[in-house]
């Protein structure tokens, strides 16, 4: 008896990390230590471990959503203090006409802010509030009640430049972790070294502790060959044998070609 061989490069990269962490809930069932093979186990779940977290990272960053989200609320709070300077221009009250047309002089710097770029943005608005802060133009400010925008707008802004930093922290782990071709290999690497560790036990002890494990993976092994065969074709996933005996090998080799099949 022993673990057929299995060249798993055509599983989905979900697929994949499914395959390996069914296996190793196999091999804690029946307990790595009484199997004798605890070290080479240790060494195939760090592996396991390490394609899960990439894979996590690979997954679209609930952040952007919240940026863009926040993006929206400033720029509202933006345009609408724009839009308060301009409308008192026009007030029947003199003394207010005259400091929003003073802060109209604000409007050509600043105008458009909403349009750049997230973090250019970012930037503009707080010039913008240290302009309205300023000695300069806090007065005409306070007189039109534009001071009650300044401190939501200036809430706003930062928590666009917390997201954006979260967002790049993320995006800098998922290129720095996030490779899964590399560890997709290192996790089968460390499968295959665990699965002839068996084999050999199994050869050199005899079948009796290591038969249920075999007969119960080999039979799983045939059904990712067929959930394969059917994404790909007839045979793409190679042949099928019985749980407890050596099936067919495959026909592929054992080392990836490319990514293609669990790419990104």
């Amino acid at each position: 008896m022993k673990i057929q061989s299995f060249n798993n490069r055509n599983l989905l990269n979900n697929q994949h990390l499914t395959f390996h962490r069914e296996f190793e809930a196999l091999i804690t069932e029946k307990n790595a230590t009484t199997l004798d093979v605890a070290t080479a186990f240790t060494a195939y779940q760090a592996t396991i471990e390490a394609e899960d977290a990439a894979m996590m990272k690979v997954v679209k960053s609930a952040i952007t959503d919240e940026k863009e989200a926040a993006d929206m609320k400033r720029d509202e709070l933006l345009t609408g203090s724009f839009e308060l300077i301009r409308v008192t221009t026009k007030h029947f009250d003199a003394t207010k006409c005259a400091a929003a047309k003073r802060l109209a002089a604000l409007l050509s710097t600043y105008q458009g802010s909403d349009k750049a770029e997230y973090n250019d943005e970012t930037s503009r608005i707080r010039n913008y509030i240290q302009e309205l802060r300023s000695e300069k133009y806090t007065a005409d400010a306070t007189a039109i009640g534009l001071t009650e925008w300044i401190e939501p707008l200036e809430e706003a802004n930062e928590a666009c430049a917390t997201l954006a930093d979260q967002y790049n922290t993320e995006q800098r782990d998922k290129n720095a972790s996030g490779k899964v071709r590399t560890l997709r290999l290192a996790t089968d690497k460390a499968y295959r070294a665990l699965v002839e560790r068996i084999n050999a036990l199994t050869l050199l002890n005899g079948d009796e502790k290591y038969a249920d494990l075999i007969t119960r993976w080999n039979t799983r092994i045939d059904a990712y060959r067929n959930a394969i065969s059917r994404r790909l074709g007839s045979g793409a996933g190679g042949s099928t044998g019985s749980g407890d005996n050596t099936p067919t090998e495959p026909t592929e080799p054992d080392e990836p070609e490319d990514e293609r099949p669990g790419g990104l």
